[in-house]
């Protein structure tokens, strides 16, 4: 033990308490002190609450008010468990923030029943929102690359049936044959060459070449590149048009994130139209707001559908947040989008108004060594 230590257990009270108050306040979780019927009596960080809360906006509330009304039933039985004296695993559950936004965290908590005033509960908790919404991507980012082979191995393989047609049709057309059954034959040979142009595509997608560092990337080529999945996507029911920049929109980015981005927004705009509609995906150039000398690439995806409130708007590009509901809604596109955007340098804005359609634009910055205009 160091010459000149002392143990704070050995001062006085007030120095004990100070301590303790330290202890408690510097804590990375939130410490919750609540009654038995759950009224909150004391929290931590009173400067500092991840929820937005000050310590006079908690206290006197009932905790129960701020949990998710989908999660209350499971908290309820945790925290009746746990005046009862029985042990009680951590829970995840939803908390509303003060903004209206919901986060994720995980909470446990014991009872004292001998406290001089009363049984009261000490709850700790940790927003792992952020955490969850990087493991939710690992393993989407999983689920893809498996999904990736997959396709790859399938797409080969119908390729290879597809030649085979091709090549039967093209030795019938060699012999004799009625005129009917030889009109049939050169719509099979055109249909199998439509396939095989559509696996060609699957095949690009799937493979997530990547361009060197550095390279550019023309964003009109990567649009028209994925034209054919997009229009898969987008589906029957809906329109798909394309309004493409005339000068060369370079970037410095890798192809495969850039796909990502354009996919991520044509699926958040179909969700949109549930009832169809028209997707627009237009490309520009501007100069960028804070270099004179530089400019962005502007990617725009636009749909018909019913907009946002400005309730939506403002949560957007949360971790999870969406307005649709059942499998395949994760609310990560949005979030997905806004990363790699983010990490590129550059900025995701929305024009949305109720019942008239949302336009995200995404603003990335233009390759170094080419101008705005497409000359080197």
């Amino acid at each position: 033990m160091s010459e000149g230590w002392s143990s704070p257990f050995a001062g006085s009270l007030e120095d004990r308490e100070r301590f303790y108050r330290t202890l408690v306040e510097q804590t990375r979780d939130v410490i919750t002190v609540v009654s038995s019927d759950g009224t909150i009596l004391f929290k931590n960080r009173a400067n500092d609450h991840p929820a937005g809360y000050s310590e006079a906006e908690l206290v006197g509330r009932n905790v129960f008010d701020f949990i998710h009304p989908d999660d209350l039933a499971r908290v309820r039985e945790a925290f009746d468990l746990a005046l009862g004296g029985k042990a009680v695993s951590a829970i995840e559950h939803r908390f509303r923030f003060k903004d209206g936004s919901w986060r994720v965290f995980e909470s446990i908590g014991h009872y004292i029943h001998d406290f001089p005033s009363g049984p009261i509960g000490v709850i700790n908790s940790r927003d792992i929102t952020e955490r969850l919404s990087l493991e939710a991507q690992f393993r989407q980012a999983q689920r893809l690359e498996l999904l990736g082979r997959m396709t790859t191995t399938s797409a080969q393989a119908f390729s290879n049936v597809l030649d085979s047609i091709v090549s039967s049709a093209e030795g019938l057309l060699e012999c004799e044959l009625p005129l009917s059954a030889e009109r049939r034959v050169w719509q099979l040979r055109r249909t199998a060459h439509q396939a095989q142009d559509w696996m060609q595509h699957v095949l690009l997608f799937s493979r997530h070449e990547r361009v060197r560092p550095g390279d550019p990337v023309n964003v009109n080529d990567v649009v028209i590149r994925l034209t054919s999945l997009l229009r898969q996507l987008v589906g029957s029911e809906r329109a798909l048009t394309f309004t493409l920049s005339a000068s060369s929109p370079w970037l410095e980015l890798d192809d495969v994130l850039l796909e990502q981005v354009i996919v991520n927004l044509v699926a958040n705009a179909c969700d949109a139209m549930p009832s169809g509609g028209i997707v627009t995906i237009t490309t520009s150039n501007r100069p960028a707001p804070d270099e004179a000398s530089r400019h962005q690439i502007v990617i725009s995806v636009g749909d018909t559908g019913a907009g946002m409130t400005d309730d939506v708007k403002a949560h957007i590009f949360d971790p999870f947040f969406g307005t649709k509901s059942g499998a395949g809604h994760s609310g990560l596109g949005l979030t997905t989008v806004f990363g790699i955007v983010d990490r590129a340098g550059g900025t995701v804005e929305i024009d949305t108004e109720a019942e008239a359609g949302t336009t995200v634009h995404v603003a990335l910055p233009a390759h170094s060594s080419i101008d705005h205009d497409g000359t080197k």
